[in-house]
Order: C-alpha cells, then sequence, then structure tokens
C-alpha cells in the first residue's frame, strides 16, 4: 500500500514531529521514511536540533529547497504481520475444511492484498488433499524428476549414459532436493512435492525451474521455493559397519520426510525455510506453505516495482549519457575538421608567399603550383589528388615542422 501527500505537507510533519512520529502515523518504517524525503529533495533534521529545542534552545529549520515545486510524493507502507492471519487461517481450515467458502474468502484474511484470482486461490485451498500413493498423472517437474531417477539407475553404475547429454543445450535438469548424497528421497517426499506444484498450478501460479529451485510467478509476485530431503548427524563408533577411520559421523534422514523454502526471487538471502510442525498433516503443511507463499507477494510487489522505477532510472540515465556522448562525438568532429581547415589554410598562406617570392619562370607551373596551394586550402578540387591525399600533406607537413623544431629529435 501506498500514501502519497505533498512535498511541503511531509516536510512540515518531519519537522514538527521528528521520523519515527511521522512513519508511525504514515505506517511505514524510518527507512522507507527516509528514503521517500530524500527522493524528494527534503531536508532532515539531525540529533542537535532535537536535543537543543528540548531544552529550549533557539533552534532553526533547513529550508525547504525549491519550495515553489509543490509535488506528490509516495510513501510505501510497513507489512502488516501475518503471523496471526496465518494461524487463523489455519485454524479455520484445520476445523472446517469448507470455511474458505463458507466463512471467508482468501481476500478477506489479507485485506492488504488486491488479489487477481482470489476464486481460484480458494478453491486450491480447499481442494489440498495429499493422496497416499502417487496419482496417475503426475506434475511435470515430478514426472521428468522420476524418469530421470529411471535411467540414471537402468545406466551403467547408476550414471547417465553420456555427459555430452547433460552439456548439451536440450539438456535443462530435473527438479533439485536439497539433500545429503546418502540421503534417499522417498516416495512420499515425491507425493508431497507434487501436491504442492498442482496446489500452485490450480491457485494461478506459473511454476518453472531455476537452477536448483523452482521459480514461482504468483498474483504478480517473483519467488523462488526450494526443496529439501531433511537429515541428521549421529556418531558411530568402530563397531559400526558405517564407521571407517577419516570419519565417524554419518547422516540418517530426519523424521520429517520433505520441507520447502522459500524468499523473493533475486533477493540476495537464505532460502527461509518452512517446517513441519508437530503432529501437522500433510495436507495442512502443504496450505500453510501456500499461506506463506501468499504472504510474500506484497513485498515481492514492491521489489518488482521498486526495480521497474530503478530500471526506468537508469534508461534515463543512459539516454542521458548517450545525448551527451553524441553531443561530445558531434563538437570533437566539428572542432577537427575546423582545426584541419585551419592547418590547411596556414600552409597554402606559407605555399603562396612562397611561390611569390620564388623565382620560377614559367608561368603555367607557377599558375599550377597556386591552383595546387587553393586546393590544399579546400578552395578548389582536384581531378587527381584527393581528400585522404590532402590530409596525409597536412599532417606529413606539421609532422616535419615538429621534428625541425624538435633539436632531441
Amino acid at each position: 500500500m501506498v500514501k502519497s501527500l505533498r512535498r511541503s505537507e511531509l516536510y512540515k510533519k518531519i519537522w514538527e514531529n521528528g521520523i519515527s512520529k511521522t512513519a508511525s502515523e504514515l505506517n511505514t518504517t524510518t527507512y522507507k521514511l527516509k528514503d521517500a524525503a530524500k527522493s524528494g529533495n527534503i531536508p532532515l533534521p539531525d540529533n542537535s536540533y532535537w536535543s537543543n529545542l528540548h531544552v529550549g534552545n533557539s533552534v532553526s529549520k533547513l529550508k525547504l529547497p525549491n519550495s515553489k515545486n509543490d509535488y506528490i510524493i509516495d510513501i510505501i507502507e510497513k507489512h502488516k504481520s501475518t503471523t496471526k492471519i496465518e494461524k487463523s487461517i489455519l485454524i479455520d481450515i484445520t476445523k472446517n475444511e469448507d470455511s474458505l467458502t463458507k466463512n471467508k474468502t482468501i481476500q478477506e484474511y489479507f485485506p492488504n492484498i488486491d488479489f487477481k484470482n482470489p476464486r481460484m486461490i480458494n478453491k486450491a485451498m480447499n481442494n489440498t488433499t495429499v493422496p497416499k500413493t502417487m496419482p496417475q498423472k503426475k506434475e511435470r517437474f515430478i514426472n521428468d524428476f522420476m524418469d530421470e531417477r529411471k535411467k540414471e539407475k537402468n545406466s551403467y553404475f547408476g550414471v547417465r549414459e553420456s555427459t555430452e547429454y547433460i552439456n548439451s543445450k536440450n539438456y535443462i535438469g530435473t527438479l533439485y532436493f536439497h539433500k545429503r548424497d546418502n540421503i534417499e528421497i522417498s516416495t512420499n517426499a515425491l507425493i508431497v512435492t507434487n501436491t504442492l506444484l498442482k496446489v500452485l498450478n490450480n491457485a494461478g501460479a506459473v511454476v518453472t525451474l531455476d537452477d536448483k529451485n523452482l521459480r514461482i510467478l504468483f498474483e504478480d509476485a517473483k519467488l523462488i521455493l526450494g526443496c529439501h530431503v531433511p537429515s541428521r548427524q549421529i556418531l558411530v563408533g568402530p563397531e559400526d559397519k558405517r564407521w571407517n577411520e577419516w570419519n565417524n559421523k554419518v547422516y540418517i534422514p530426519a523424521n520429517e520426510t520433505i520441507y520447502f523454502s522459500l524468499k523473493l526471487d533475486k533477493f540476495w538471502g537464505e532460502l527461509k525455510p518452512i517446517r513441519h510442525e508437530i503432529d501437522e498433516s500433510d495436507s495442512d503443511y502443504i496450505r500453510r506453505v501456500l499461506i506463506k507463499i501468499i504472504s510474500f507477494i506484497p513485498q515481492s510487489r514492491e521489489q518488482i516495482e521498486k526495480d521497474r522505477l530503478q530500471a526506468i532510472e537508469a534508461a534515463k540515465e543512459e539516454k542521458l549519457k548517450e545525448i551527451q556522448r553524441d553531443k561530445h562525438e558531434q563538437a570533437y568532429k566539428e572542432l577537427n575538421s575546423l582545426l584541419n581547415k585551419t592547418r590547411a589554410h596556414q600552409i597554402a598562406v606559407q605555399l603562396n608567399l612562397y611561390l611569390e617570392d620564388s623565382n620560377i619562370e614559367n608561368v603555367e607551373k607557377l599558375k599550377y603550383f597556386f591552383e595546387l596551394s587553393d586546393w590544399i586550402d579546400g578552395k578548389t578540387n582536384n581531378n587527381i589528388l584527393t581528400d585522404s591525399d590532402r590530409q596525409k600533406l597536412i599532417d606529413d607537413f606539421f609532422n616535419v615542422q615538429k621534428s625541425y623544431n624538435n633539436p632531441f629529435y
């Protein structure tokens, strides 16, 4: 959500109430408020201003620059906590399977989110059921993963038949599970993951592969989802067949078969795990993962909008740089041309002076030399010599002069 107010109004609030109180009044954070003030070229009071004001000393406000330019400033509100919302949804869902259709819709649970397809989300939430066996019609990524695993088992030593196939452009990989090398992915883990993918598709999300994770495009939000097969570490002694002289630590499967993690797309940071709770069914867990994904929508939309505005600003800056480069290039060309003409004229003047003082008796030849002088000055054309000849002659002339004037050449 965004609050809009005039630049002068925001300046007045900040200098009368301070950053913290103004941020609280506008339902935003101090960081976002400072960012908005900076974008509006609004000066901020420092700590000495408030301390002097508190003890009764005279203080002076920094004036608002360009006060006549009183445009509207948008301030992004802070995100509302979704913890209580998630718990209330889960309580309703676990107590009454039809709660989302009879009592509340997903829009009512998340009033700060403007959903495009709330009915699809409601239906997907209500129809969330993790089956005991893998369905015949599996989701695409699960189907590809299981086919790939069969190929590995059937190939020599459990390795794919050709490394060239892996490195080829046609191979895009399959669904990746974060796990220890010795931990097997159970069928139940695949069933739960398949259910989550089905629920996301039914809710209107577009799911694609992204290296070792899944990319989710959902309600104009872009998120990254990770699939994890958890394990725990144990110590073994020499009497255990898993013990060896290099390592006495082994990993065994954990109580939960699978868990998922989430973060904003193109956001630096670790994926935040969404772990199973005690005595939580797989179906309730999938619902809770979907709720967590929904709770990320405002933050993702805000980041996407911020990236869009930054891209616009970057494009403007690049356009200005391009215009500046064009102006620079044009000015350089014009000045370079002027300098060349000046040098050519200087040569022509010296050449004319020489010809006037010369003892050339052949009138036709003298006339021809004067014509060449006019040509090098750019006054006439020549059927034999070219523009590149003129430039070379000018460069050679001044290079010879430079060499002649340099005693160390």
